[in-house]
């Protein structure tokens, strides 16, 4: 009775007990007897033009695979509702097996920021808890789509270290030897570890069992985030859950058997799991005694519990300093957890915005790839939020560029420099590549066009380098033709990694009627030259841009939301992102002056307790930024003369002449085709404003440029922001005139959202 939907990393179905086959199974590879396992083939399909993440996620699937054979065959779940028997060990295993074959990959240390750190943000929101009434298939089917494999694979971790690597090894031994061929509930692997337990005399802590342990963590949602206090030789620790900022406001009493671990600045043992205390639901809060040690503290050692934690004003600050003056003696999965707990605490309004952007100052000077990671997926959360302000948003930009050029250069230098081929250095390279590109990196965006100028004269470039060579040269050309040489890449080509490649670079295009084309080709029939199964990659490629937003939004407004044949679970889907405007608008009107004043790059960075309040926009300065000085990387060029400012954008729009010039005139600015920006604040009301600079442009008006190179968009409303008092209202007129009043009511809020 087990079926298995899709996920972010191996987009793989595994079809227990039927026959049938699933949507796009046509490229599918694979099959395992007596079920049937169908595979993307680019997962499995591995060739020398496979880049080192795709040979990664082929392996890791084999052995994520091969732990369904025990977990979810040998011994399966009773019901639906224990769904996460199969899928927890199928992810834990995927990441921690391989990391017994290949332990200089790091997958062990990766498995917390990509699948611990997901499964902690996909949490901080309102979900349901991993044991589950499964009363419809509905339901049943919406089980396949969330992140609970994620959640539950980061619980078997936290159990782990809990006891102990034997005894989390022989309890799961035992539970399968004592049910194979048989279908359980979650009691039955929570009695195998309190038999392990009994068997080594384990003290697994006073009044409390694996089962209450693991109970309160299954059949709760959500997670806890735990506030340390130190006061005179005492830590005061209380617990409560974590979630998200919202204009409901949502409280909820949960609360769950936390076991504690720490460590502190003078001792630095970040190898002792042994816990220190419990945490226990029936407790307001729990004291532990630390009497000689003075200085900075962290709990939760390598981040092996499912929870979050909040420290005062000044174990934060000492935190930082540490981390300015010597990151390398916090652990590096600290170091990771501090960015990410600090970034997301800030989005549940427990901390002040200041404090993870000041932590993350110090990347400037951290050469571990992983706590990078985590840094994309804060600053990532701020930027699509930021754009709303066309300034601030081009100042938080600015700094992120700049920042992600350092770890770029980095990378860069030890592959080409160093002939460094070290696995995580190798999808490092790839990752940060794509994400110092798509913010307009400058030393990013040279290279990348270097390599795929190669590519054209037919010279062979690093796989790991290909999504960001194609994806550049796709833009910075932006013409007809090299759209249609991927494409044609894309439908030829029997790499499956160089097929992603070209895929993802298509949407690149600045091209509006090359994106809806894109999009349209998914419609065709079983034909067409998009298959199936990569619908999901086109969907996600086109919306990862501001262009494709506005093509992808105007797409789905006209091929779905009106059409008749649109199935009823979609259309729910599609109305249900209504949900989210709100929310999204509450959060700039809330925090966009608090993250624009502490970015760095207008002033110092700040540390309060409560955020500053103030109604008035941010004055452009032309002195140089804290940022900008310290990471040493480019900025707009920009000029203020009393309350106007004006800032000039590169634009991507030169003469097609050669690629050369092309590309030299993108990256110089020209200002024979540089859209201008100007700001004119009078009173309370701000006004933004583009012109073009060239004849072809003069009507063309702008909200932003884009992430990838400060494009222009026709299509784009005109924002304007009027501040008053502490009241801020941000308004986004629709362009499609022609759409009836509700098509164009719907327009406009779905583009508020973005």
């Amino acid at each position: 009775m087990e079926g298995h939907g899709s996920d972010r990393h191996g987009e793989t179905w595994h079809a227990h007990d039927r026959e049938g086959g699933v949507p796009g199974s046509p490229g599918f590879a694979g099959d395992t007897e007596p079920t049937k396992t169908y595979y993307y083939e680019k997962y499995l399909l591995l060739d020398e033009g496979s880049s080192a993440k795709a040979k990664e996620s082929g392996l890791s699937i084999v052995q994520r695979e091969m732990a369904r054979q025990w977990f979810g065959n040998l011994v399966t779940c009773s019901w639906w509702d224990y769904l996460w028997l199969h899928d927890a060990f199928a992810a834990y295993f995927q990441y921690f097996s391989t990391d017994l074959v290949y332990p200089d990959w790091r997958m062990n240390q990766m498995f917390v920021v990509e699948r611990h750190q997901q499964a902690l943000e996909y949490d901080q929101t309102p979900r349901r808890p991993i044991t589950t009434s499964m009363q419809t298939p509905e339901d049943i089917n919406n089980a396949f789509y969330d992140q609970t494999y994620s959640k539950a694979a980061a619980f078997l971790r936290m159990l782990k270290y809990t006891t102990n690597d034997t005894i989390f090894q022989q309890s799961l031994v035992r539970y399968l030897k004592q049910n194979k061929y048989v279908s359980v509930d979650p009691d039955v692997l929570f009695e195998a570890f309190e038999y392990t337990i009994s068997k080594y005399q384990f003290n697994f802590g006073e009044d409390v069992t694996v089962t209450n342990f693991m109970k309160h963590w299954t059949e709760q949602a959500g997670y806890p985030m735990i506030n340390v206090v130190k006061v005179n030789d005492e830590f005061i620790i209380t617990q409560e859950r974590c979630l998200m900022d919202t204009p409901d406001k949502i409280t909820d009493s949960s609360r769950w058997y936390i076991g504690i671990t720490y460590t502190t600045e003078s001792s630095k043992n970040f190898e002792n799991f042994n816990l220190a205390t419990w945490c226990k639901p029936n407790m307001d809060k729990c004291v532990l005694s630390d009497p000689q040690n003075d200085g900075w503290f962290i709990f939760n050692v390598q981040s092996t519990g499912f929870y979050r934690v909040n420290y005062d004003t000044e174990n934060w600050s000492s935190l930082v300093r540490q981390l300015k003056e010597r990151p390398y003696e916090i652990h590096v999965l600290n170091r990771a957890q501090l960015i990410d707990d600090s970034f997301y605490l800030a989005r549940a309004d427990k901390l002040h915005y200041s404090v993870p952007l000041q932590i993350s100052s110090y990347l400037k000077i951290e050469d571990d790839v992983l706590p990078w990671y985590s840094a994309i997926n804060g600053y990532s959360y701020l930027l699509e939020r930021m754009r709303r302000n066309n300034t601030e948003y081009t100042d938080l930009r600015v700094c992120v560029s700049n920042l992600a050029g350092i770890i770029y250069k980095k990378i860069e230098d030890q592959v080409v420099e160093k002939k460094n081929n070290d696995h995580i250095i190798l999808t490092s390279w790839n990752a940060f590549s794509v994400w110092a590109c798509q913010l307009n990196n400058e030393v990013c965006i040279r290279s990348a066009f270097d390599y795929y100028t190669k590519w054209q004269n037919g010279e062979k470039i690093p796989t790991d380098i290909r999504d960001a060579a194609f994806c550049v040269g796709v833009h910075i050309t932006n013409d007809i033709s090299t759209w249609e040489q991927m494409f044609e890449l894309y439908k030829t080509t029997r790499s499956p990694s160089e097929k992603q490649s070209a895929q993802t670079a298509m949407a690149c295009t600045e091209d509006e009627s090359l994106l809806s084309r894109y999009l349209n080709y998914t419609f065709e029939t079983e034909d067409g030259p998009i298959r199936n199964q990569d619908y999901k990659d086109v969907f996600t490629a086109v919306s990862s841009t501001p262009i494709g937003l506005n093509v992808l939004i105007d797409f789905l407004i006209k091929q779905l939301k009106d059409d008749p044949k649109t199935p009823e679970n979609l259309r729910k889907a599609f109305n249900k992102s209504y949900n989210q405007v709100n929310n999204n608008l509450y959060w700039f009107n809330k925090y966009h002056e608090i993250v624009n004043q502490n970015t760095g790059c207008s002033k110092e960075f700040t540390t309060t307790d409560q955020p500053t309040e103030t109604s008035t926009p941010k004055k452009q300065s032309t002195e140089p930024t804290q940022l900008d000085t310290t990471l040493s990387g480019g900025t707009d060029s920009t000029t203020s003369s009393g309350e106007t400012t004006v800032t000039q954008y590169p634009s991507t729009k030169t003469e097609q002449s050669t690629v050369s010039t092309q590309y030299d005139t993108t990256l110089s600015g020209s200002t024979d085709s540089t859209p201008i920006y100007t700001q004119t604040s009078s009173g309370e009301t701000t006004v933004s404003q583009y012109s073009s600079s060239t004849a072809e442009q003069s009507t063309i008006s702008t909200q932003y440029d884009t992430t990838l190179s400060g494009g222009t968009d026709s299509t784009t409303p005109i924002y304007t922001q009027t501040s008053s008092g502490e009241t801020t209202v941000s308004q986004y007129p629709s362009t499609k005139t022609e759409q009836s009043t509700i098509s164009t009511q719907y327009d406009t809020t779905l583009r508020q959202w973005y």
